[in-house]
């Protein structure tokens, strides 16, 4: 597989300087005072149930653990006000809800709420986007801003639906046919053999050794992908409206290959793969049928680059 600059480095989402309105309005952030509290519960799921986790700020990290029984759930609380009983006043008001499943509704439902007047609005704070969690760094003077990291490690054989307004999503060897939705939050997954649907408004999305269909849909941001094996029933559809997709396919996969770029261009070089038959090659579309054909592999971007490469 080419060696590609992984897309969660340390990306700085508001710059961390005061901000001059006018003459006499200057809005200045500060470090600000930090309150933790971390709880950890353990949930039976029965079969088939499906786990389904909203959080409003923060890191939401899900991964399949082979030898475990129960579901496990551990919520950080973290709360960030301008002054050490403002944050510890925040900690208290701070709730995540865990639901068990029921006869009724087979689901394990885990909530991070919402806070009255501690913002969820990026504006308000400085953020940075690290490999494992978001960390904030500055807040304005008066704001008070709440922060879930919520860690689920699952047996196997359940599906996730995860949203994620603020933050990041991670998910790991999930092994049923799960959702992963970010507003304003990048998403990074590894390792799943399931069906998985990912989007994206505003972040970037990273998919590394995947096997199995795949849809990802990104508003702003770039798709990294590395898929590791496909069935022949399999498809591969990524759509980004501004950004780029760069993705690695097994050099013997069969795949039916459509990529396209509206404003910008599509890099492939035939030679990569065993066999490939190639009915169109511009500047900015590529059709072609690699080892014979197979799973519908769909690439298309509006604006931005599109790199089709080997593993």
């Amino acid at each position: 597989m080419r060696k590609r600059s992984a897309l969660f480095g340390a990306v700085v989402l508001v710059a961390a300087i005061p901000l001059v309105l006018a003459p006499s309005c200057t809005i200045t952030f500060v470090t600000p005072e930090i309150v933790t509290s971390t709880d950890t519960d353990n949930v039976t799921l029965p079969a088939g149930a499906t786990v389904v986790v909203s959080n409003e700020l923060g890191t939401t990290n899900v991964s399949v653990d082979d030898v475990a029984t129960q579901a496990t759930v551990q919520v950080v609380r973290v709360a960030y006000a301008g002054t050490q009983e403002d944050a510890e006043d925040l900690l208290a008001e701070m709730e995540v809800t865990i639901t068990e499943p029921t006869v009724g509704d087979n689901r394990l439902v885990i909530t991070a709420k919402a806070v009255e007047g501690a913002t969820s609005n990026s504006g308000s704070f400085n953020m940075v986007v690290n490999e494992n969690d978001v960390a904030i760094t500055s807040i304005l003077t008066r704001a008070r801003v709440a922060k879930y990291r919520i860690t689920v490690t699952l047996p196997p054989g359940h599906g996730v639906e995860v949203t994620q307004k603020v933050g990041l999503i991670k998910a790991a060897d999930l092994d049923t046919a799960s959702t992963l939705d970010g507003a304003a939050a990048s998403v990074a997954v590894e390792g799943c053999v399931a069906d998985l649907t990912v989007n994206a408004d505003a972040g970037n999305v990273e998919v590394s050794s995947h096997s199995g269909s795949l849809t990802a849909t990104l508003s702003a941001g770039s798709a990294l992908i590395d898929i590791m094996a496909l069935a022949a029933d399999d498809a591969v559809n990524v759509a980004v409206d501004a950004g780029s997709i760069d993705i690695d396919l097994p050099v013997g996969v069969g795949a039916d290959l459509d990529a396209s770029a509206s404003v910008g261009t599509v890099m492939f070089d035939e030679t990569d793969f065993t066999a490939a038959t190639v009915t169109t090659d511009t500047l900015s579309h590529v059709v072609a049928a690699l080892n014979g054909g197979g799973a519908d592999v769909n690439l298309q971007t509006d604006v931005g680059s599109v790199v089709i490469g080997a593993r």
